[in-house]
């Protein structure tokens, strides 16, 4: 339900906002509004991994780089529950 999915989110972005790595956004606020969810998170200029990775023909090494800092991030994550 519409409900449950909310609630999900509430308590993945409380358990964001407590998490600190390099590779991993930083969350500043979260809460609700009007029924709805909102999370306040660092803004961060550039482009989405997707886009850089179409940008241009990169070697195997180049795309390992960011996937990496990404997977470390997302390890992060999960070691938080």
């Amino acid at each position: 339900s519409n409900s449950l999915g909310r609630t999900r989110l509430l308590r993945e972005a409380q358990a964001m906002a407590r998490l600190s790595h390099p590779n991993v956004i930083a969350v500043y606020d979260v809460g609700t509004h009007d029924g709805g969810v909102f999370v306040a998170m660092e803004f961060v200029r550039g482009q989405t991994l997707g886009a850089w990775s179409k940008s241009a023909t990169r070697t195997w090494r180049e795309v390992l780089v960011p996937f990496g800092q990404a997977a470390r991030g997302l390890a992060a994550a999960h070691a938080m529950g």
